[in-house]
């Protein structure tokens, strides 16, 4: 009998704190990375060197397998054999049976070109890894390729939210790593290369939806009667229309990104679309909410922390979360998506009178043409009025008050500084 109980790896899951390896005996380790995936590994010594060899992921090898199985590579290793090196070496003689997820990880690891890197390696996971990442390349048909982008595009009652324009991404996404497949001869040809868009999410056009002030007076109020929206939920959403910021800005917040006093959120470059920190004006209806998000996070890092153990492991809200959320509000609005309310805040920014440039740099949009490349002011404190005359009317909306954006002050013209 070993030191480890289920118990105990539970907990240290829950805990969400990097093992690098607790001991059960006999060389048995579990581990835990940063990511937050859970696993066994063997260590051993042999030749005079220390060695492990993986045994998989925890909970799919439970603790009584890889106890057994850790008894059965002490035996191998007893007997003079190197465990780690018979695996390598076996499965480099069965290359021709990679799974999917061997072959994505291969694509993945040598794309570092990409602008945004994180983001095919991020749906992925959430969408392919789960349904026919463990498919063997020489077993996975059309058909299972098919049925997934439907399951993408038209969601999972109550799980997932539709999402077209993803499962396009999903069909791209798999066609260029079945077509290196090929390449390398792993599989004769590509399961993916007959479907295509109408296959998956279809044609794709620019959305244009953007919210009126009476449509927005009449979401706040169904946000305000639905009981099972979360108040955590609420603010997201109308933080999201005040600081005209994009949801993963938000959701990935940390509390040192901010200064209430100073009503600053500065957003750092690695969470930054334009890849440079952003600074993003606090209006006092902001930081009124942010104090108070403040006290649901409790002692967590984040804005929004995760309220429960996630496949993703993730230590913030998933960002679907905001999805699944709006999908509970039963607003008898015209159908639109969490991006929109982007859209929304710039509509009524440039109705507010705000110039062109400021209603952009708001939105953290780089300037084209030749005023991007020679102008690099931020026109802070023109965001700043901007964003602090827009929060006034949201304010108003929340009061349950339909405005007029005629009747709303112009804004001074854009100061430098």
């Amino acid at each position: 009998m070993g030191s480890l109980t289920d118990v105990v790896l539970r907990n240290l899951i829950k805990a969400d704190k990097p093992v690098n390896g607790m001991s059960d005996g006999g060389g048995l380790y579990f581990t835990l990375s940063i990511s937050g995936t859970a696993a066994w590994i063997f260590r051993y010594r042999f030749g005079g060197k220390q060695k492990e060899y993986t045994i998989g992921r925890y909970p799919d090898i439970p603790l009584t397998e890889a106890r057994r199985l850790s008894i059965g590579l002490r035996n191998k290793v007893n007997d003079g054999i190197d465990v780690a090196l018979e695996k390598r070496l076996a499965k480099q003689q069965q290359s021709s049976i990679e799974t999917l997820n061997d072959m994505a990880d291969e694509y993945l690891s040598n794309q570092t070109h990409l602008k945004h890197p994180k983001v095919p390696r991020q749906r992925y996971d959430k969408h392919v890894r789960p349904a026919i990442g463990n498919i063997p390349l020489d077993r996975i048909t059309p058909q299972q390729i098919y049925d997934l982008l439907k399951t993408v595009k038209f969601g999972k009652p109550g799980i997932t939210t539709p999402a077209p324009t993803v499962a396009n991404d999903v069909l791209r996404f798999l066609k260029s790593v079945l077509n290196l497949a090929v390449s390398l001869r792993k599989i004769p040809f590509n399961p993916a290369a007959e479907l295509a868009g109408k296959d998956a999410g279809g044609q794709e056009k620019p959305r244009q939806r953007a919210l009126e002030l009476d449509e927005l007076t009449k979401l706040f109020t169904a946000i305000n009667n639905t009981e099972n929206l979360g108040r955590e939920n609420e603010l997201a959403i109308k933080l999201l229309l005040v600081l005209c910021v994009r949801k993963n800005e938000l959701l990935r917040a940390q509390w040192n990104e901010f200064s209430l006093e100073s009503k600053l959120w500065t957003i750092p470059k690695e969470r930054s679309k334009t890849s440079a920190p952003f600074r993003v004006p606090l209006p006092e209806l902001a930081v009124e909410w942010l104090k108070e998000l403040k006290v649901h996070a409790g002692r967590s890092d984040y804005v929004f922390p995760a309220r429960r153990i996630q496949k993703r492991k993730l230590p913030h809200v998933s960002p679907d979360t905001l999805n699944v959320a709006l999908s509970r509000v039963k607003h008898n609005l015209e159908h639109f998506v969490v991006h929109d309310l982007r859209r929304t805040a710039r509509t009524h920014l440039g109705r507010l009178g705000v110039s062109f440039e400021v209603a952009e740099l708001c939105l953290n949009h780089k300037l084209g043409g030749v005023q991007g490349i020679y102008n690099t002011h931020d026109y802070f404190p023109a965001r700043q009025e901007a964003l602090e005359m827009w929060a006034k009317v949201i304010a108003k909306i929340d009061q349950g008050n339909v405005i007029s954006i005629s009747k709303a002050k112009k804004p001074q013209k854009a100061v430098l500084g």
